[in-house]
């Protein structure tokens, strides 16, 4: 395997500070990664959850990257370009974490 084959998992946490009058349905949200994801990106796969006591968005994201460096650069302008979009106005991302993805067994 190159390492541009490489896949990792990314978590990552959005927020918004209060107040939240509602949380964004997490269909929506991860139509909207797709929507501002790029080619460029490697995206494979997005999948979220909201929190609606905590006001927040857990998103799990695995993309294909030459590094775990690269895929947090990427993962960190993928949620920039997503949270420009109206239904995600004033929500950023708080917490990215890594792990290839052979590291889970996959």
């Amino acid at each position: 395997m190159t390492a541009a084959t490489v896949r990792y998992v990314v978590a990552v946490r959005l927020t918004r500070a209060p107040p939240i009058d509602r949380l964004p349905d997490p269909a929506t949200v991860v139509d909207l990664f797709w929507a501002h994801a790029a080619p460029a990106d490697r995206l494979d796969h997005v999948r979220t959850s909201a929190s609606a006591p905590a006001g927040r968005l857990d998103i799990a994201v695995i993309l294909r990257a030459e590094s775990a460096e690269d895929c947090l650069r990427t993962v960190r302008n993928l949620c920039a370009r997503t949270t420009r979009s109206p239904t995600l106005s004033g929500w950023t991302a708080e917490r990215l974490s890594t792990l290839p993805l052979a590291g889970l067994g996959f």
